[in-house]
Parts: C-alpha cells; structure tokens; sequence
C-alpha cells in the first residue's frame, strides 16, 4: 500500500539525485566537463535516519571489475546526502560541503586519515557532505570504495581499495583503508 509506494519514491529520488551527483563536474575539472566514465557506483548505498529527519545515505564510488581497473588512477569519492523529508528533487553537488582528507604516518609505519574541514559544515546550509579518496599533498592513486558501507551504532564504517599498479592484474596484491 503506501509504505510500498512511499519506498519506490524514495528510492527513485535516490537514484535520481546519485546519477545527478555523478553527472555533475568533478571539484577539480573545469566547470562543465563530465566526471571521469569510471566514478560507478558498485558497492550499495547505505541509508540511515537523519538525527534532523529524513534519511542520511551514505556511497563510495569506484569500480574493480574490468582489466583496465588495475591502472585507473580517476578520483573516486564519499559521499553523505541528506534527503529531507518533503524533498523532491535531486541534490546537486553545488549544495553539499567538500571534506579534506589528511593523511600521515607514524613511527611504526602506520598510516592514519583524518577528515579535515569539519568544524565549517552544518546540515542548515549543506545537503550533505563527499571527500575525495586522495589526501593532500598527495597524487591520485587509485583509491575507491567496492565495499558496502556499513553503520552501527552510528558509527559510519567503510573500507576504501587501493590496487598495487602493475601491468598483470593476476598478480593482485593493493591496500585498504578503513
């Protein structure tokens, strides 16, 4: 009945706002030129309750399913939408807050990530929030997400692939982060 009907629409705003997302420019490509063919979504969104109503969905792009996955060093992203209760249309990218990603490693070789930006993002102004996979000061590597998020407890978890650049994807090898 209605709840079957509210979840299709809901799940058509979804799909709509995410193909909006990915059509739109890429932050660091010249306005008007498409992001990169690759920036898929593979792994499934998560949806969650917003504190504030409506739902929180949360995705990664990225792919690793074709032999030219390997090499492809395109900047992938996360993303955190907010799809308020009563909204219609899909979010554009212009209305969400870009994250920075900062990276370092410690005496033990391990490498640690932090969100920078956080304390300037407010859900009143923001439809959301997305951080590209590439901490500053750092080359694109590759990095994207080909595994569901996961939330519990409300603790948002999820794990980014970096494949090893080889020429032999049989050889496999790469890293994670979580």
């Amino acid at each position: 009945g209605r709840a079957a009907a509210a979840r299709t629409q809901w799940m058509r705003l979804v799909v709509r706002t995410i193909a909006t997302m990915l059509r739109s420019p890429a932050s660091s490509a010249p306005i008007g030129q498409p992001r990169a063919p690759s920036n898929s979504i593979s792994a499934a969104p998560r949806a969650t309750v917003h504190p504030l109503g409506g739902f929180h969905v949360i995705f990664g792009t990225g792919k690793f399913f074709e032999y030219d996955d390997q090499t492809n060093l395109d900047v992938q992203s996360i993303y955190g939408l907010w799809d308020k209760p009563g909204n219609t249309s899909p979010i554009d990218k212009a209305g969400t807050y870009q994250l920075g990603l900062d990276q370092a490693t410690d005496a033990n070789n391990i490498v640690q990530r932090t969100l920078d930006g956080l304390a300037n993002f407010s859900w009143q102004i923001h439809s959301g929030w997305y951080f590209d996979l590439v901490a500053k000061n750092q080359p694109p590597a590759g990095e994207r997400v080909v595994a569901n998020p996961v939330v519990d407890l409300g603790y948002l978890r999820i794990t980014s692939f970096q494949p090893s650049v080889v020429d032999d994807p049989c050889e496999g090898g790469g890293s994670s982060y979580f």
